[in-house]
C-alpha cells in the first residue's frame, strides 16, 4: 500500500494484477510515491505481441526496430499508456489508480539480473533503483510539488509577518 500525494491509499499489487493482463507486456511494475499523484508503470514488453502490432500499424515504428531503439519511442511509450489506461477503466479503477505515465524497459526481467526472483516475483525495488532516471522523468511533478511546497511556506511565513508587523527577512527553510 502506497499513500498518494492527496492523502488516498492504493494497493501496487492490486494494481499490478490487472496491468499484467495488458497483452503487449512480459512483466511490469507499478510505482508511486507518497508524492505521486497517480502511479506510473515501469513495463518489459513482450516482444512477440509487441512485433505483430508494429507488423499491423503504420503509425507505429517499423517491426525490425531494436528493441532498445522501440523503448525509448514516444509513440510507442504513449501507445502502452493508452493500453494500460483502458484496462483500468475497463476493470473500473478509480481516477488516481490509473496510470499516468510509462517507462519501457528493454532488458528482460529474470532471476540473474535481480528484477525478479526465481518464483517469477517482481523485486520492486531492484526495479526501481534500475530505472530511477527514467521514473523521475516520467514523474516531473515530484520535483515541480516540492518546489511549489517550499515557495508556499515562504510565502505563507511573509504574510503572518506582514500581519504581525514584522519586516525582517524570512530565512529559507
Amino acid at each position: 500500500m502506497v499513500k498518494l500525494q492527496g492523502g488516498e491509499y492504493i494497493a501496487l499489487e492490486r494494481l499490478e494484477t490487472t496491468y499484467k493482463t495488458c497483452h503487449y507486456a512480459a512483466n511490469l511494475c507499478v510505482h508511486a510515491t507518497s508524492e505521486s499523484q497517480k502511479p506510473i508503470v515501469i513495463l518489459f514488453p513482450h516482444e512477440v505481441h509487441l512485433r505483430e502490432l508494429l507488423a499491423s500499424n503504420a503509425n507505429l515504428p517499423a517491426p525490425d526496430t531494436d528493441l532498445h531503439k522501440l523503448c525509448e519511442d514516444q509513440s510507442l511509450k504513449e501507445f502502452y499508456l493508452r493500453d494500460l489506461q483502458a484496462i483500468a477503466k475497463k476493470n473500473g479503477f478509480k481516477t488516481i489508480e490509473i496510470v499516468q505515465g510509462v517507462v519501457l524497459s528493454p532488458e528482460e526481467w529474470t532471476p540473474e539480473s535481480g528484477l525478479v526472483t526465481a518464483a517469477q516475483k517482481v523485486q520492486r525495488k531492484a526495479v526501481e533503483k534500475k530505472y530511477l532516471e527514467e521514473i523521475k522523468v516520467r514523474i516531473p511533478a515530484h520535483r515541480c510539488y516540492r518546489s511549489a511546497r517550499s515557495e508556499l511556506t515562504v510565502v505563507y511565513r511573509l504574510a503572518i509577518r506582514s500581519r504581525k508587523g514584522l519586516t525582517e527577512s524570512v530565512p529559507d527553510s
